[in-house]
């Protein structure tokens, strides 16, 4: 989709709306997101952002601009700034994520290293920090090989916030999974469900979890 620069008014200016619909288009380009998606991602209507790039009305109420500016991981600032670099936010990919959901971590990766980068997907708010796993092969429908899954980066286990929830879980023993994390039989226990449908991994201790965000194709957020 081609872009769309303001143009010149019969006076020779280019209006400040102008200047701030052509950053919002340039905004939502650069994020790979189109008007459905950005509305979903936002819970702005679709017809409000249309309405507003094809110039059928002035302006955007400010909490509605901020909402499609966190979806995309940007400021409201950022959002109508088009020469911004700052609009995407990159995460570190750390390891491989492989057959029966087991993660593979790089060694001597230190906390900005990894094995490359990408950027945050569109919805996921951006004041959060954040850990990627590229997955390699095809035990974790309909997720596909080489995708990217994104966790929330968490050094300790808090499990008010991890309960029923899919997250990348460091075992007692040193093991780590991609597991939807359940209550175990014994206090103080987990049960770790799989995502084909394996058997529980009963009665673990974990000593971490960090909890899935959101799954990306890489076409879109691969440097």
């Amino acid at each position: 989709m081609p872009m769309n620069y303001p143009c010149a008014t019969s006076s020779g200016m280019v209006s400040e709306n102008d200047i701030r619909r052509a950053a919002l288009r340039s905004a939502m380009e650069r994020a790979g997101i189109n008007v459905h998606g950005w509305s979903k991602a936002a819970g702005v209507p679709a017809s409000t952002i249309y309405s507003y790039l094809d110039g059928k009305t002035r302006s955007l109420r400010e909490d509605t601009a901020r909402r499609l500016a966190t979806a995309i991981g940007l400021t409201l600032d950022q959002l109508y700034d088009e020469q911004s670099t700052a609009h995407t936010k990159w995460v570190w990919v750390k390891g491989l994520v492989g057959a029966g959901a087991v993660v593979t971590v790089m060694d001597g990766v230190g906390p900005n290293e990894g094995l490359y980068e990408v950027a945050l997907p569109p919805g996921a708010p951006a004041d959060f920090d954040y850990v990627a796993f590229e997955i390699r092969g095809f035990s974790m429908p309909p997720a596909q090989e080489r995708w990217i899954i994104y966790c929330l980066d968490r050094q300790a286990f808090q499990p008010d916030e991890v309960l029923g929830r899919a997250c990348v879980v460091e075992l007692a023993d040193g093991k780590l999974m991609f597991k939807v994390v359940r209550r175990g039989y014994s206090p103080g226990a987990y049960n770790l469900e799989s995502w084909d449908g394996a058997p529980l991994i009963e009665d673990v201790q974990i000593i971490r979890a960090m909890p899935f965000v959101s799954i990306a194709d890489p076409h879109i957020v691969r440097k």
